[in-house]
């Protein structure tokens, strides 16, 4: 009969799906912990024989080098990496012949696979490398499509779920929220519970049937991600219907671009790190993200390092084999990149011969600049120790300052809005006599302060400045009260100098002994 017949060719299907590979698409937003996840699968004891598939947006790989040392441990998976393009567009019929050189090996009884996993970029939509398992025949007859997990940064998904597209594009973090069999919210660590109930509602307003998993460094059962069978066609067809046909066109943000750099030999730390955080500070918001893998001088070790927007930490160290061929590499993805402007500063930190000796010319520098302070301090603080350094603001009037510390208890800092190789002499005389008129104009409120101070630290020495007022009072100054004892105390009188009172400065001593020095006591 027909129902037997139907029943008999479903039974040979789900048999023929038995013997099919299954994929999983690993996909989520730039910097939501992808490459984290798979690293636990490498490492993971699950006795399967996996393939990875790995995209870099950009023409330089990172992820290669930071998967290698766990493929190394787990030798039953193999690493292939798709470079220079988006998985679900310009490279996505590289997936096609990478998939059909692995069931051409399967086949041939050289290579046995219990599952692939393929790693999409970041700016990656889901949907066509989904499709890809649908409508390519050879792929059909060797894999099929098991699930779609996608990792959600916590911390910064509600930015790129409200992030405004040129029309023709898509948002990304939308699609991949969309399109996924297992969300796993990550990062969770970094963010209030409040934070996470928004995010969650946010989710499932978009995916109401995948399961929502938190997770920390992408900590989770692997078994739960693998051989899931979690991919829904019907259900996929029902959000798009469109998803089966090959007819459209797929776009990404034009101003969304890929920065690789490489570099031979090793960089000077200190730059590096100068670098960066500049970087971060003046374009945090237009980075969505950057990795690396550094040589850095004086270290037999590299140095990785992660950054998404304006969260940067450095995560580990890979240890080499050789001493030979010492290069970086890195790559940043984000808006608007100046991409010769990116390559020309972090040259700028490879070590050379000219690096060296302008290094040794700014330490020659920094000591006289020291020994012009330690000359020109005032007569109350004479033979203090002192210390000088650079410092990047993000003011377009002062954007690199000089730093001078006089080694007190509680370090006083004179700034001279210069860089450290111009600096000079008169420079340095100028902050100092400023210094003075304010320890003139303060004497006043010493000398209260000093007969003020609580029984636990009578005796001690007082400084008082008067600084530019960092909240909103409606004054442009406010005096500091500086009690010189181990730790420090610090109070503040919301008050110019010339109208602190003597009952303001009771106040703020009793407020300081109540708080037995923890915070910072303030009175107005």
């Amino acid at each position: 009969s027909k129902r037997r017949l139907d029943e008999a060719q479903m039974a040979a299907s789900a048999e023929d799906n038995e013997n099919l590979v299954p994929v999983t698409v690993l996909t989520g937003f730039l910097g939501s912990g992808k490459t984290t996840l798979l690293n636990h699968i490498l490492t993971a004891t699950h006795g399967k024989k996996i393939a990875v598939i790995e995209n870099e947006f950009g023409d330089v790989g990172i992820d290669d080098e930071l998967l290698q040392k766990n493929s190394k441990v787990q030798a039953d998976e193999e690493i292939i990496e798709m470079m220079n393009g988006c998985i679900c567009c310009t490279v996505r019929q590289d997936l096609i012949t990478v998939l059909s050189k692995l069931a051409k090996r399967v086949a041939s009884g050289k290579l046995k696979l219990d599952g692939i996993v393929i790693e999409t970029t970041g700016l990656a939509d889901p949907a066509p490398v989904a499709q890809t398992f649908f409508v390519d025949d050879a792929v059909k007859a060797f894999a099929r499509l098991d699930g779609i997990v996608t990792l959600i940064d916590a911390k910064h998904i509600e930015l790129h779920l409200d992030e405004e597209k040129p029309e023709g594009a898509e948002n990304e973090a939308v699609e991949q929220v969309a399109f996924a069999d297992r969300l796993l919210l990550n990062k969770v660590d970094l963010v209030s519970e409040a934070d996470l109930g928004r995010v969650e509602a946010r989710l499932r307003a978009i995916n109401r049937f995948a399961p929502i998993q938190r997770c920390e460094q992408a900590a989770v059962d692997v078994g739960s991600l693998l051989d899931i069978r979690g991919f829904d066609l019907e259900r996929t067809l029902e959000m798009d219907p469109e998803f089966l046909s090959t007819d459209g066109e797929h776009a990404h943000d034009a101003s969304v671009s890929s920065v690789g750099i490489n570099e031979e030999g090793e960089v000077d730390f200190e730059l590096v790190q100068d670098w960066v955080h500049t970087l971060l500070q003046t374009q945090g918001a237009r980075l969505y993200r950057m990795k690396g893998v550094l040589s850095v001088a004086g270290r037999r070790e590299q140095l990785v390092f992660q950054a998404v927007h304006m969260v940067f930490k450095w995560t580990s160290e890979l240890r080499r084999e050789e001493e030979t061929g010492r290069r970086s590499r890195l790559v940043v993805i984000g808006k608007d990149l100046d991409h010769a402007q990116l390559r020309a500063d972090f040259a700028a930190c490879v070590l050379s011969p000219a690096l060296t000796a302008r290094k040794a010319a700014l330490a020659a520098k920094a000591e006289q600049v020291c020994r012009w302070a330690r000359e020109l301090l005032p007569t109350a603080f004479a033979g203090e120790a002192a210390t000088v350094c650079e410092v990047r603001r993000s003011k377009p009037e002062c954007p690199i300052e000089t730093v001078i510390k006089v080694m007190l208890r509680k370090p006083k800092e004179l700034t001279v809005c210069k860089p450290l190789v111009a600096v000079t002499r008169e420079d340095i005389a100028g902050v100092m006599r400023s210094w003075n008129d304010v320890l003139r104009r303060g004497a006043t409120v010493r000398a209260l302060a000093e007969q003020a101070l609580p029984q636990a630290v009578r005796g001690e020495r007082v400084i008082v400045d008067e600084d530019e007022a960092q909240h909103v009072t409606g004054d442009d100054f406010e005096t500091a009260i500086h009690v010189l004892c181990s730790p420090p105390w610090s109070m503040k009188v919301l008050r110019r100098l010339e109208e602190v009172t003597q009952q303001n400065v009771m106040e703020v001593m009793a407020l300081a002994s109540l708080c037995g020095s923890h915070g910072v006591p303030s009175v107005r």
